[in-house]
């Protein structure tokens, strides 16, 4: 009987409090929201697995919004375009038989049938190396395997790196792959990509009055198809030999901007307009000037310089002029009468003057750009002697010039290999004298799409857009200059995975977080509730609002029930 009535009151309790559905406020943890993404190297498994450590602990958001207190990248290398914000880092675990493409570097612009280097750097698995093996790298250019080398590891190894040789035999994007295996195992890969340019660089050469010296540096540039040789010789007054289209006179610096570098003779014969179109072109262009004195006495030879006096020196013999590109030979010289602060010897030093001031041909800064200056007046003469590099010297010198010189616009991506919808950053640096470039992105249909350009400094402008959907060939235009890109499916794409835990840990350290093994991942969750450390919020409970009421509900009813048959009641 006792059993009974307090089961009956306990269950009519029950029943008058879920009527009266009581509220009360309590402070409670608010559980942070969190986005986990997938970097390289990385398998949706191991994500999985991951999202999967987090779930009772913090709410998973598909995309990151203001709500967002965190992220989870899982992968094994610092991800690109992850802004500011709290970062976690999950490592995951590498190939225990595969060797793991630490780096993959190429230039992001390599000259059409020239020679251009490749290099592999690969991280062997902890313990594969027990005896000597080789790891074997072949180099693929647009699908095409053009370059085989096997390097020979010791045991113990723990890394191996081979330098492999392309040859491009076509212009325009080339898409790259290296693969590396141990033996016989299995085959690592990463990908890259580089733009294949014919890199013919354009020469003015400004002749004031015919000049020797000009005639055969010319020509010896005119046998280099590396040049585009631009001529304007004043053979007399109001008589002018041109050879393509060159500017009329030196005295417009716009006019110039199209050259890479500028080769002027008998500067002595050259006004200050001229001098201070080349001292523009030279700060702001940033080209090279290439200064091929005949006398003394010259303005603007002086205000390139920044020397003031000159002097002739006639010598009874002839000097060698030593170069890297070898020796030639000359007797008469124009030197300065001192040697210009930061300036530099591109040849040896004559005695008996010291190491300093007699340098046959030398080279100074002037803002951004350069002034080569040939101190050596006659060193044409000897030119067709046997072993004379006077020629092969010219064309290395401009060609090197020419080479360092920046194209009037560079349009230079950060990315070359991008998934659909991904996101395409560019920098754009504008040295010829444009306003306000315009960009676009093309693709090979015939597709044009405008693109915003932001400024970014002095005549630098940066870019960012979405690259089409459609995988395939494009490239971006901005005012004459150009810069390809693909666009590939994302899991057609291996990146170079870089693998440096303290790298990692220092990437994610910087934005509040830590770097961790996969194996650790069960102590990701606090960590995460650790950093962001919310404050309690204030929270409505209502108990009887919750489906459990009804198990104690029923059960002292079931109890009372139970008892009632027991002793034969109904």
């Amino acid at each position: 009987m006792m059993i009974e009535r307090v089961c009956r009151a306990g269950a009519i309790a029950i029943a008058v409090v879920a009527v009266i559905d009581p509220v009360w406020t309590g402070a409670r943890p608010v559980p942070p929201r969190v986005t986990v993404l997938q970097g390289a190297g990385a398998t949706p498994a191991e994500v999985a697995r991951v999202t999967e450590a987090l779930a009772s602990d913090v709410v998973i958001d598909t995309d990151e919004s203001p709500a967002t207190a965190a992220r989870v990248v899982v992968g094994r290398h610092v991800p690109e375009g992850v802004t500011d914000g709290l970062t976690f880092v999950v490592i995951p675990k590498p190939s225990t038989k595969a060797p793991e493409i630490r780096h993959l570097r190429i230039g992001d612009q390599v000259p059409f049938e020239a020679l251009s280097r490749v290099t592999v750097e690969v991280a062997l698995p902890s313990g594969a190396i027990s005896n000597a093996a080789r790891v074997r790298f072949t180099l693929f250019a647009d699908n095409v395997p053009v370059d085989v080398q096997d390097v020979a590891v010791t045991a113990g190894a723990t890394t191996a790196m081979a330098d492999l040789m392309l040859v491009p035999s076509r212009e325009g994007l080339a898409r790259i792959r290296v693969t590396a295996r141990i033996d016989d195992g299995p085959e690592s890969f990463a990908d890259a990509a580089t733009e294949v340019v014919r890199s013919t660089r354009r020469v003015l050469s400004y002749e004031a009055r015919p000049s020797w010296a000009a005639t055969f540096v010319r020509r010896a540039l005119e046998e280099d198809p590396r040049f585009e040789v631009v001529v304007r010789s004043l053979t007399s007054r109001g008589v002018a030999a041109d050879a393509g289209t060159p500017p009329a006179t030196l005295d417009r610096p716009e006019e110039l901007s199209g050259f890479d570098v500028v080769l002027v003779s008998s500067p002595d014969a050259l006004g200050d307009r001229a001098a201070q179109a080349l001292e523009t072109y030279l700060r702001d262009r940033e080209g090279s000037v290439v200064l091929l004195p005949d006398a003394t006495g010259a303005p603007l030879l002086s205000r390139l310089t920044g020397v003031p006096s000159w002097s002739d020196e006639r010598r009874p013999e002839l000097e060698p002029v030593e170069s890297l590109a070898g020796v030639w030979t000359a007797s008469e010289f124009v030197w300065p009468a001192g040697w210009p602060a930061g300036a530099e010897a591109l040849t040896n030093c004559l005695p008996p003057m010291g190491t300093a001031r007699r340098c046959a041909v030398w080279r100074t800064p002037l803002g951004g750009g350069r002034v080569i200056v040939s101190s050596a007046i006659d060193g044409w003469r000897t030119r067709t002697a046997d072993r004379s590099a006077f020629a092969a010297f010219w064309r290395s010198l401009i060609g090197d010039e020419a080479a360092v010189t920046p194209r009037p616009v560079e349009v230079a991506l950060r990315e070359r290999l991008v998934a659909p919808g991904g996101l395409v950053s560019a920098t754009v640096q504008v040295l010829a004298a444009i306003d306000a470039p315009q960009a676009e992105w093309q693709s090979t249909e015939g597709a044009v799409t405008p693109v915003r350009l932001w400024p970014d400094g002095s005549r630098r402008y940066r870019a960012e857009f979405r690259a089409p959907m459609v995988p395939g060939r494009y490239r971006l235009v901005v005012a004459g200059g150009v810069s390809e890109f693909l666009v590939v499916e994302p899991g057609a794409v291996q990146r170079a995975l870089p693998g440096d835990h303290t790298l990692l840990t220092a990437f994610a350290t910087s934005r509040g977080g830590d770097a961790i093994p996969i194996a650790d991942v069960a102590t990701l969750a606090s960590r995460i509730v650790a950093a962001v450390s919310s404050a309690p919020v204030d929270a409505p409970t209502r108990p009887m609002r919750s489906p459990w009421w009804i198990v104690p509900f029923a059960g002292l009813l079931a109890v009372e029930w139970w008892s009632r048959r027991r002793r034969g009641a109904r």
